[in-house]
């Protein structure tokens, strides 16, 4: 087995099992690297070369933990569906993930920015995705018919791990939407790109609010998900149960939304210090 049956054979398996696009092309482009490092067949890498990859990655390419566990996933799965040999994971085991919490916008911050916008299309897609959670996937394959101004929501399709779900659609977007649909007139999909019938990019969806963040005063270091993160602690700040979140988030386990309990600053201003609770806030 040579490297092009081997990525042939490999990408052939990820597409079968019907994993998403973005795990295809992340999987098989760390496949490669591997490959390319080894220098031999497949068949005759052993654990020690896995073993001094891993260091490659961590120290010459400065990979983060999380990115030596995608590689990790990349290459046992290799192993275990294409050769069916089976993964020495007592052996080689994965590197600790540090457990940093996400940075997110305050509401006053997310007012700012949004405000700030001229744009119009701009003001509606960075609305829209603080407005329902949606990741940047998901957002940028959003068609017209997906938003259901009558139930007024907005239908995510094939969303990660292809499940649909739907989540809120803000009345004051909606009204934004619809001032943006009369003069664009987007026909593929609610945010085209500058082709016409394809989607907007994600590039551009970044640079946008790259922009809007700078106009706006704020020196923290975002990202488009950083408005999902914001969507939820804003949400759980004003309230809103914390499965409703899971859901509108569309979070297979409430334990990845749980992290959103420690960004909420609303309840923890409310906790008394024991110290102050001793002494008053007077001091000692």
């Amino acid at each position: 087995m040579n490297k092009l049956y081997a990525l042939k054979e490999f990408t052939n398996d990820l597409k079968v099992r019907n994993l998403a696009k973005s795990t295809i092309e992340s999987y098989t482009y760390q496949l490669n690297q591997f490959l390319d490092y080894c220098q031999g067949v497949p068949q005759t890498i052993n654990v020690p070369k896995i073993r001094e990859y891993m260091l490659y990655l961590k120290v010459d390419r400065k990979y983060s933990p999380s990115g030596q566990n995608i590689a990790i996933s990349a290459i046992q799965d290799f192993y275990n569906r294409v050769l069916q040999v089976e993964w020495p994971k007592k052996i080689i085991g994965r590197p600790k993930v540090e457990n940093k919490l996400p940075i997110i916008l305050t509401q006053d911050e997310m007012k700012n920015v949004l405000a700030g916008i001229i744009n119009l299309k701009h003001k509606a897609i960075l609305s829209l995705m603080y407005s329902s959670g949606v990741r940047t996937s998901e957002l940028l394959d959003l068609k017209p018919e997906h938003i259901d101004s009558k139930q007024m929501y907005v239908m995510v399709r094939g969303g990660k791990g292809y499940k649909d779900r739907s989540t809120l659609l803000s009345t004051t977007c909606l009204n934004l939407l619809r001032e943006y649909y009369r003069e664009y007139q987007p026909q593929e999909f609610l945010f085209n790109g500058a082709k016409g019938a394809c989607p907007y990019s994600a590039t551009s969806l970044a640079n946008i609010l790259k922009k809007a963040v700078k106009k706006a005063g704020i020196k923290k270091k975002i990202s488009p998900h950083t408005l999902r993160h914001s969507f939820a602690t804003h949400l759980l700040e004003n309230g809103t149960n914390l499965f409703y979140i899971k859901e509108l988030l569309g979070h297979k386990s409430i334990k990845t939304t749980l992290v959103y309990l420690h960004l909420c600053s609303k309840d923890i201003k409310k906790i008394v210090n024991p110290l102050d609770k001793l002494f008053g806030e007077g001091g000692l």
